[in-house]
């Protein structure tokens, strides 16, 4: 991909070293863009002190910001999470208030929006279940607030990759699939599902950066398959047989619908990675 951005600014990546924001910036430095990644060790977001401290040799540049920073779902999901993922927001845009700051892009999630199994849109309405999600829709609240002319909102649905640590749902299989091990599904995987591939994630970041949208857009492929179905792609690439237990009773999971057409409204000819070919790369980079 060849990219350039109009003006040379600094990208600053908040949570730059977790899976999804090391992948932007390998992505972003290999398109020459001047970006900088902000760690744990780097930064400690959780003191306002800190975050202070290390914004200040930035204070006379233009920066773009990408926040990428959050305790993860699988990682931990109680209130101290929840406290701690608004908190390194909060911070953020507390030792923000003097920087000129030309873009921000927060990552958040679907799961703010109420899912009755019809398409979610930016639209659709909001109701967040659990910490995380409400930890992501209270830190977009707080963002548009301040940010309200120079934001972009990115929802985001479960995403796999290179370098997930088979921690994605496409991860979690695909190691039990190769370790000949029983996938247990509820509602014998009838269940749809739409997974983004991180690539697309950096792409559409790299289109961002070079031609700015802002407010609230949803990153999915746009295409729900049913999960066995995902097993099925998974087992044929890796030339396994797979094992799934059958269900044991049913679960209330709805559907997972997700339109991308806003996004794709806003940057024509931007193509989404198919569940396939994304799952043929994945597959390809682990081997």
């Amino acid at each position: 991909m060849n990219f350039k951005m109009s003006k040379q600014k600094k990208v600053l990546i908040i949570g730059g070293t977790g899976f999804i924001g090391s992948q932007v910036f390998k992505g972003l430095m290999s398109n020459s863009i001047d970006c900088e990644v902000v760690s744990r060790q780097d930064c400690n977001l959780l003191s306002l002190e800190e975050v202070e401290e290390y914004l200040l040799p930035y204070k006379n540049k233009n920066l773009d910001i990408l926040f990428a920073a959050s305790i993860v779902r699988r990682n931990q999901d109680t209130k101290s999470s929840l406290e701690d993922n608004i908190l390194m927001v909060s911070n953020f845009i507390k030792s923000t208030s003097e920087h000129h700051i030309s873009s921000f892009i927060f990552l958040s999630s679907i799961d703010v929006y109420l899912n009755n199994g019809i398409e979610l849109n930016e639209s659709s309405l909001l109701s967040p279940k659990n910490p995380y999600s409400i930890s992501k829709l209270y830190s977009e609240t707080l963002l548009k607030k301040v940010f309200k002319d120079n934001l972009t909102i990115l929802r985001l649905p479960g995403v796999y990759g290179k370098d997930d640590s088979y921690g994605s749902i496409i991860g979690k299989f695909t190691n039990l699939i190769k370790n000949n091990e029983y996938l247990k599904l509820t509602n014998n995987g009838i269940q749809r599902r739409d997974y983004l591939y991180v690539e697309d994630i950096t792409r559409a970041i790299l289109r961002l950066l070079e031609s700015p949208s802002f407010g609230v857009f949803n990153l999915s492929s746009g295409k729900s398959i049913q999960l066995v179905e995902i097993i099925k792609i998974i087992s044929d690439e890796l030339c396994q047989n797979s094992y799934i237990e059958k269900s044991i009773g049913d679960s209330k999971e709805l559907n997972i619908r997700i339109s991308n057409k806003k996004f794709l409204k806003a940057y024509p000819g931007f193509n989404f990675t198919s569940m396939e070919s994304g799952i043929h790369k994945y597959i390809k980079e682990l081997n």
